[in-house]
């Protein structure tokens, strides 16, 4: 399906177009499992394995000590027979129209890293030992000369890094990777020109740095000196700043245009969760037309999630559906094939490409309308096209999910995370007690973990209660505080209750719905965070003069719900909303009245 053009069959007898894709990228691992001697040479040391990293994110490395540096055929040092699942489809993949392979490494071997773990340091600050620099590079370099010669793997390039100026990559990671800052990256540039020549390969590139922002490559190429950029024959970047970013200012510096460093660019991994294939067709034809990449790749084709192209349980190794994404790249990759040239256009939603070869012109275009539109192309500078000149038109309609998933962590309440944000209740002198940014530390953490953990199309809410009703407790302006620290996470919305920490208030006596309604707006405006408003929402029209008077972005439902489950049919029916869709077995009703008198029907038979 990933490198071939056939239609291919399937399951459940579906067809679907290959999507004839030509580059694929070994990722080198960095995982063994061996035991070694440690470095000052009075105790044994292993791999430090992340309590996060599933088992299939360990990507077995070959080199296990560190000796034998010059003889790879000695199988105390080396392991050639590991990760033999990659490179079975590597060989796929070149059997099936694969004709560029790059290297790349998410982590040098682990016996390279400082604190021996994959994953990252415990900071996520740098991990490989200076000592180790140039060790890296021949790892790189030896598996690329023996992958030529023994596994019919030619790499055109062989990239070092990933995403390795970032940060975020620590010893409790889901996966393999580590920090290299520009220093770092400069050295073992150098060292791996001097390994790769060394051993005959003169004719792969080096490439560098799979940064994930434009604006951070940008930044990276800049700290690099003269010397190190002549190293560097492709320049690579990730593209998710999606619709921002300097991809302009990218390929200005670094580009083949004029005053550039004359470097092709190549954006090696883009992804996201939204399967309707827009946001893909945005941010393909944005880099088309400023970042100018002379190759394009998504990351993992499979997997679990929104973010593939095909969602797969890679854990349980089960095929699943393929996201409507998938049609929208095939309409890029089908039609603008190797050798094409990308046309200037004065569009962004238009990419023009041409084929010299066979003098055929492609033109692909995205319509963000909700009705079809009429676009005039000028095809004047192409003199044969006349009246009988054959035009082939493909559409693929991206479907927009309208489900909204959505996850609610409960911080309200007097429950376990509102005994910690509330100074009425929390009494510790540690890190978790005591200030407003203590108390905020373990919703905060928990927060981010799931943000991290889960889609990024999933919606991630905090139920809050905004007040305490209790002196020197919890109040709105710290709920203001937190919702701007929870919003800098990636949390999506804030659901804002109160009250239910401190014992003994007479609730009777307040309107806590009004006063929650009332917070909601405050919280929505001064945090710059969507809110959820709730308590006694039992008529549509006061939930509706919510939205309306921006109080909040959603209203909440609860008793009412309990109470009358029709109640969203009656709110249609008394706000005259003709939009509403019903289930599918009453779609012959119109209104909560055909439904009512459908009922009485039915109860007087």
């Amino acid at each position: 399906m990933m490198f071939t053009l056939k239609w291919i069959d399937y399951h459940n007898n579906q067809s679907v177009p290959g999507l004839g894709l030509n580059i694929a990228r070994y990722n080198v691992g960095g995982c063994s499992w061996n035991t070694l001697i440690s470095r000052n040479g009075t105790t044994t040391e292993r791999m430090v394995e992340s309590p996060n990293i599933p088992k299939f994110r360990q990507m077995e490395g070959y080199w296990l000590d560190g000796k034998s540096e010059d003889n790879p055929d000695d199988y105390r040092s080396w392991n050639w027979t590991a990760d033999s699942r990659q490179r079975q489809m590597v060989g796929k993949a070149q059997d099936r129209g694969v004709d560029q392979l790059e290297m790349f490494s998410n982590s040098p071997m682990w016996w390279m890293l400082a604190n021996l773990n994959p994953s990252g340091a415990g900071d996520g600050g740098e991990n490989l030992r200076p000592d180790a620099y140039r060790k890296f590079a021949a790892y790189l370099a030896t598996v690329a000369k023996y992958a030529r010669d023994r596994w019919n793997m030619t790499f055109v390039s062989v990239e070092p890094f990933n995403e390795a100026t970032s940060w975020g990559w620590t010893s409790q990671g889901s996966q393999e990777a580590c920090h290299i800052g520009p220093e770092a990256q400069q050295q073992v540039i150098r060292y791996l020109r001097q390994e790769l020549d060394g051993r005959g390969l003169r004719d792969v590139l080096v490439s560098a740095s799979d940064d994930n922002t434009y604006d951070g490559a940008v930044k990276l190429w800049k700290s690099f000196p003269r010397d190190v950029r002549q190293l560097v024959a492709r320049v690579n970047v990730h593209g998710y700043q999606y619709a921002y970013g300097q991809r302009k200012e990218l390929y200005e510096l670094v580009g083949t245009g004029a005053g550039g460093d004359g470097k092709k660019l190549w954006n090696t991994e883009y992804g996201e969760g939204d399967p309707s294939g827009i946001p893909l067709a945005q941010n393909l034809m944005l880099d088309l037309f400023w970042l100018h990449p002379t190759a394009w790749i998504y990351w993992q084709t499979f997997d679990g999630s929104d973010w593939r192209l095909i969602v797969t349980n890679p854990a349980e190794k089960q095929l699943g559906r393929l996201n409507h994404k998938y049609y929208v790249l095939s309409q890029f990759c089908r039609h603008i094939r190797k050798g094409m040239q990308i046309l200037s256009t004065d569009r962004l939603n238009t990419v023009a490409a041409y084929d010299y070869q066979h003098k055929r012109l492609v033109i692909v275009s995205l319509n963000l309308d909700q009705s079809s539109v009429n676009i005039t192309y000028d095809l004047t500078m192409f003199a044969n096209i006349t009246e009988r000149t054959v035009v082939s038109r493909w559409t693929t309609q991206p479907k927009n999910d309208k489900r909204l998933y959505l996850i609610e962590l409960h911080y309200a309440h007097g429950y376990f995370v509102n005994t910690f944000l509330s100074p009425a209740t929390n009494q510790r002198q540690d890190k978790y007690g005591g200030s407003l940014a203590n108390r905020m530390r373990l919703g905060l953490e928990i927060a981010d973990k799931v943000r991290q953990a889960i889609p990024a199309d999933t919606v991630l809410a905090v139920r809050i209660s905004f007040t305490d009703y209790a002196d020197n407790g919890w109040e709105l302006k710290q709920s203001v505080e937190l919702a701007k620290q929870l919003k800098a996470l990636g949390v999506d919305l804030i659901d804002v209750s109160s009250g239910g920490v401190v014992s003994g208030i007479g609730y009777e006596f307040l309107d806590t719905s009004k006063q929650q309604h009332s917070a909601a707006a405050v919280i929505q405006l001064e945090a710059g965070i969507r809110t959820a408003a709730v308590g006694k929402i039992r008529d549509p029209l006061m939930a509706e003069k919510l939205l309306r008077d921006n109080c909040s972005t959603f209203v909440f439902i609860g008793r009412a719900f309990l109470n009358d489950p029709h109640w969203p049919y009656r709110a249609s029916d008394q706000l005259k909303d003709r939009s509403f869709t019903y289930p599918k077995p009453y779609d012959w009703c119109i209104g909560w009245t055909a439904y009512m008198k459908w009922r009485k029907d039915l109860d007087n038979k």
